[in-house]
């Protein structure tokens, strides 16, 4: 009889009660009312954020080449399109077909707006921003693009004889860079779908934000 008694009281530890099964209930409706706003804020911002980190990288990128090439006319990094862009490396790189130094100090044939393979020689990749978000109307001083020099400093293509202006073979459509000579390169990125924006900024020294 005492045995019986013990697994009718085990039987009924068994499961849960209405109040145990209502809180538990509770509990999840509140993570859930939570989260819910954080990840929809998430997947809002994901692709204007993801855009900004994109350029950035390019950037860099194209800080790092002219910094390590040492170069001579520089690294410019150009708005192709509203959605393109891309960083182009002015001086022919030392090869088979450069063997002297004296190569070296000539321009590169420029094609841009193609992406090419071969590491080093005119063009980097051909980028492009995520298909809902677009480079934003310049407001002041629009540019097509900026340069950095060999010590990875930015400057205004055209306004100094160690900065010459970009060549015929960059775009002639509209551009989409502010420089302003204390403020640097300010490049705006806009979602159209959503209104969101974000700013990415090079510094004259060459450092590289956003905002």
């Amino acid at each position: 009889m005492f045995q019986q008694s013990t697994q009718r009281h085990a039987g009924r530890q068994a499961g849960f009660s209405l109040v145990e099964l209502l809180v538990v209930v509770g509990i999840i409706a509140i993570m859930a009312a939570v989260a819910i706003p954080i990840t929809m804020a998430y997947l809002r911002t994901y692709s204007i954020n993801g855009a900004a980190t994109m350029v950035v990288s390019e950037i860099q990128s194209a800080r790092t080449q002219a910094i390590k090439r040492n170069v001579n006319w520089g690294v410019v990094l150009v708005t192709v399109s509203n959605q393109q862009f891309q960083y182009v490396s002015e001086d022919i790189p030392p090869g088979p077909d450069c063997p002297g130094l004296p190569c070296a100090f000539n321009r590169v044939p420029i094609d841009v707006g193609v992406a090419i393979t071969l590491p080093g020689r005119g063009p980097g990749p051909l980028r492009n921003l995520p298909a809902d978000v677009i480079f934003d109307t310049p407001t002041t001083g629009p540019d097509r693009g900026f340069r950095f020099n060999r010590f990875g400093a930015m400057c205004d293509p055209g306004t100094a004889i160690n900065c010459p202006d970009l060549p015929a073979g960059f775009p002639s459509g509209p551009p989409y860079v502010d420089i302003d000579p204390v403020a640097g390169a300010t490049i705006r990125l806009l979602q159209p779908s959503t209104g969101l924006r974000r700013t990415v900024i090079v510094a004259p020294g060459g450092r590289v934000s956003t905002q």
